[in-house]
């Protein structure tokens, strides 16, 4: 009699649990708690409204202009294309691909939301060389968007039922404590060897020689937010500047004359 009745305790709180999870069985991947890609889409808007408003109202943060500056963002968007049609992505149709420049005092950063937001500082903007530069920094952060890296950091910090609560749109007030960990709580150093593994791949893929990239992370201060929020592993520059060797990837592109026509734009 006991061990049926643990067997029946068993299936009422698996049934209990199913229940409870209901509403997130509409798509096909699930993450660490149970999160969906609506879930991830939801969470990643409410972080952008978030971050639009407080451009605002925050004299120290603004968002450059889609209309004004037109030709930075068509030419922003015409490299995630080429990324988007590079292959090296897993679901790239089911996330935004939306792209902020914002302009920070004396900051230098890239970090991403969930769901395809992406957000680029004029000051990195300007940091960047070149082409080659740019697609390594874009490309690393729609891999981490595609791959959800960005939502498991979320996930391992944040309980299912807070999560789930602002996708739903019933809480905000736990946004701040979200844009606080994808913008400033680093990755751990395996994440950010992994993302680059799959940036080398890119760049190869699409003929961009990955020195360029090495080149910029060699050059890069630990102080820059990008850099500590993508830390450093042993030998990183040494690292991809090998495998550009091994994979034979010296690509052609470098695009360092129309990144130039870009950058005149926001200096």
């Amino acid at each position: 009699m006991g061990s049926k009745l643990i067997i029946f305790l068993a299936i009422i709180l698996a049934t209990l649990s199913s229940c409870n999870k209901e509403y997130h069985n509409d798509e096909t991947y699930e993450g660490q708690q149970g999160l969906t890609v609506t879930d991830d889409r939801n969470i990643g808007r409410y972080i952008d409204q978030y971050i639009m408003a407080k451009a605002d109202t925050c004299p120290s943060l603004f968002i450059l202009d889609n209309e004004k500056y037109s030709a930075l963002y068509a030419y922003l968007y015409e490299q995630r294309d080429k990324i988007i049609s590079s292959g090296i992505l897993f679901s790239q149709e089911d996330w935004s691909w939306t792209i902020r420049v914002f302009d920070e005092t004396d900051v230098e950063h890239a970090f991403v939301a969930p769901g395809g937001y992406i957000y680029l500082s004029r000051n990195l903007l300007l940091e960047l060389n070149s082409e080659a530069e740019l697609i390594a920094i874009l490309g690393q952060a729609m891999i981490n968007i595609d791959s959800r890296y960005v939502s498991t950091k979320l996930e391992n910090t944040h309980s299912f039922n807070q999560l789930t609560e602002i996708s739903l749109g019933g809480s905000t007030e736990n946004i701040s404590s979200l844009l606080t960990e994808i913008k400033e709580v680093p990755y751990d150093l395996s994440t950010v060897e992994t993302i680059d593994i799959y940036v080398q791949d890119l760049m190869c893929s699409i003929d961009y020689n990955i020195q360029h990239y090495s080149t910029f992370v060699l050059n890069s201060s630990n102080e820059t937010e990008w850099i500590q929020l993508y830390p450093n592993y042993d030998n990183r520059a040494e690292v991809l500047n090998n495998q550009t060797n091994t994979n034979a990837c010296l690509g052609q592109q470098g695009g360092q004359e129309p990144y130039d026509q870009i950058k005149a734009l926001i200096q």
